[in-house]
């Protein structure tokens, strides 16, 4: 039926919108951080680490919205990190 195929139409939209959003927000990471990486494959790496983390803070921060946690989340210098990564670097800087 044709609202299906409008409401189809609509849902790929929002989902290509915000693809793009994580792109955006990739590009600005990478600006305000920064970061440069070796290789393609390694750039691809971190885009994922970042995309997982973005995920998680968005996650986060709609339970906050619902009162649900005390704090919200934000986008930081170790974004593009796995949760090994930066607690590597955490423990590193507290020697």
């Amino acid at each position: 039926t044709m609202e299906l195929l409008i409401l189809t139409l609509i849902i790929a939209a929002s989902l290509a919108s915000n693809d793009l959003s994580v792109e955006e927000q990739w590009k600005s990471f990478k600006t305000d951080f920064k970061k440069a990486y070796k290789s393609p494959n390694e750039e691809a790496i971190r885009y994922r680490n970042f995309e997982k983390n973005l995920n998680k803070i968005n996650d986060h921060n709609e339970q906050y919205r619902k009162g649900l946690v005390s704090y919200t989340l934000g986008v930081n210098q170790f974004a593009d990190l796995t949760p090994e990564e930066i607690a590597a670097n955490i423990n590193q800087s507290q020697l």
